[in-house]
C-alpha cells in the first residue's frame, strides 16, 4: 500500500511582484527529485476579482488572492525510508537560512 503524501505549509507571501519574485526564486532553487510545491490563494483582493464574485471553496485562484500560501510536499518513494521514517521531509531549515543570509 503506498503512503499518504505530506503536506506541509511553509509560509505565506503577499500575492504581489516581489512576492510572486521570491517563489520564482525557491522554484529555481528546490530539489525538483525530492520536493514539489503547492500554491494556494487566501484572502480575496476586492481591487482583483470582479464585482459580485464569491469564493466557492476554502481558498481563493491565486489571480484574485491578496496572498498566496506556499506547501511543501515530499515525493513518496522507497528511497525516502530512513531507518522506517517515512516522508522525512528535511532542508526547510537550510532555506530560511539561505533566505536570511542573502536578503530574499
Amino acid at each position: 500500500m503506498k503512503e499518504k503524501a505530506q503536506y506541509n505549509y511553509f509560509m505565506k507571501v503577499p500575492n504581489t511582484e516581489d512576492g510572486r519574485h521570491l517563489i520564482h526564486l525557491m522554484k529555481l532553487f528546490l530539489n525538483e527529485d525530492s520536493y514539489k510545491f503547492r500554491l494556494r490563494g487566501t484572502g480575496l483582493d476586492k481591487m482583483k476579482a470582479p464585482e459580485g464574485y464569491c469564493r466557492p471553496q476554502a481558498h481563493v485562484p491565486l489571480k484574485y488572492a491578496a496572498e498566496i500560501r506556499i506547501y511543501l510536499h515530499a515525493k513518496t518513494d522507497d528511497f525516502f525510508d530512513i531507518n522506517g521514517a517515512k516522508d522525512r521531509v528535511i532542508g526547510i531549515d537550510t532555506w530560511k537560512r539561505l533566505v536570511q543570509e542573502r536578503g530574499w
